[in-house]
């Protein structure tokens, strides 16, 4: 066989390096595209979290709304136990409260003093008409009989 002359050398050596560039740019383009379809289901993905988030919170206020029912009606249940006549002692502890809850749930028709700012100016938590001596002398019915 003859040998190949540079000139045919020349030829094959860029045909193959046009070919070389050429899947490399094939692939540069293939990679770019599998990249932009990767950021999509992220998105994808964040769109989704976001949503389960929203939909999440709605729940979360739905049932925080029906506790604070439930709350309300169990309050009304304490105020009618203390409207029998039973000590507040009793109802404490057939409910397994303290004493004190149980008074601020016998003052019909109000919240809890936790959960409220009172009219006189007292404190959250604090009722206003402390150490007036009207607590001292609800405190006589507190008395748990001695078994």
């Amino acid at each position: 066989m003859a040998a190949q002359r540079k000139s045919g050398k020349a030829l094959e050596a860029r045909q193959s390096a046009r070919a070389r560039a050429a899947e490399r740019v094939a692939r540069a383009e293939n990679l770019e595209k599998l990249a932009a379809t990767y950021f999509s289901h992220l998105d994808g993905a964040d769109d989704a979290r976001a949503r389960a988030e929203i939909a999440a919170q709605r729940e979360i206020d739905k049932g925080e709304k029906q506790a604070a029912g439930s709350l309300a009606k169990a309050d009304d249940v304490a105020r009618d136990m203390l409207a029998t006549g039973e000590p507040v002692a009793g109802v404490a502890e057939l409910l397994g409260l303290s004493a004190a809850a149980v008074r601020r749930l016998g003052k019909a028709g109000e919240r809890p003093v936790d959960d409220q700012r009172d009219e006189r100016g007292g404190e959250a938590g604090k009722p206003a008409d402390a150490g007036d001596g009207e607590a001292a002398a609800g405190d006589a019915n507190d008395a748990v009989p001695a078994a």
